[in-house]
């Protein structure tokens, strides 16, 4: 990697138009990226998104300059308030059938103020790469999407938010969301908005006292 750019590569077991709908769909998007609820493949189309880490958001504030239908989507990348202008692009090719290759480039990553750590190299990096290293493929290969994360709290400490996420975990859910259930095993769990109107229900599978909760 160039400290003023990044490419990454990565070779999916998917179709390329299933791999092009992923990066263009704003549904399927919200799945394995960000929820971007103005995106539009569109050229000069422009959109914008909140992201961040650990309780810092920033505004994404983006264009898109380049469609090639299945091959070829890129769009200026920068931040609200912040110096800097960069572009990313998202290149599609057929390796093999029922493979697609995707070719993601960053550039311009120097002309941000890299003195912060959410603008060095390294973050834009590490961030690129899980997105297409591990979250996209599982969206493409699998449709099931898997998260790991290492977290400086003893499993009690955790497996205790978990089982009780009104009011803490629960609330990054769009407006917030409540939880119902007994947390046993066959107990039915019930997801309600902040208002108690009903929005989703199931079933948990597995409840194994600090080791996996499976719903």
């Amino acid at each position: 990697m160039q400290p003023n750019h990044l490419i990454i590569e990565k070779t999916y077991d998917a179709p390329i138009e299933k791999v092009w709908q992923a990066i263009t769909d704003k549904q399927q998007m919200k799945d394995w990226y960000f929820d971007i609820p103005d995106f539009k493949p569109e050229l000069n189309h422009e959109f914008s998104f909140l992201a961040g880490r650990e309780g810092r958001q920033y505004r994404h504030l983006c264009r898109i300059v380049e469609v090639k239908p299945v091959t070829r989507l890129a769009y200026t990348w920068r931040y609200e308030g912040m110096p800097g202008d960069s572009l990313v692009t998202f290149e599609l090719s057929e390796p093999a059938p029922s493979q697609t290759r995707l070719t993601l480039t960053h550039t311009g990553l120097d002309s941000f103020p890299t003195e912060q750590p959410d603008f060095a190299p390294d973050s834009f990096k590490e961030g690129w790469t899980y997105f297409v290293h591990s979250s996209l493929q599982s969206f493409v290969e699998t449709g099931v999407l898997n998260f790991e994360i290492s977290i400086k709290a003893g499993v009690d400490k955790i497996w205790n938010i978990i089982i009780n996420p009104n009011y803490q975990w629960a609330k990054d859910f769009g407006g917030g969301a409540l939880a119902q259930s007994d947390w046993k095993q066959g107990a039915t769990i019930t997801w309600t908005d902040m208002e108690h109107k009903f929005g989703a229900k199931g079933i948990i599978e597995i409840m194994d006292t600090n080791r996996q909760l499976s719903m």
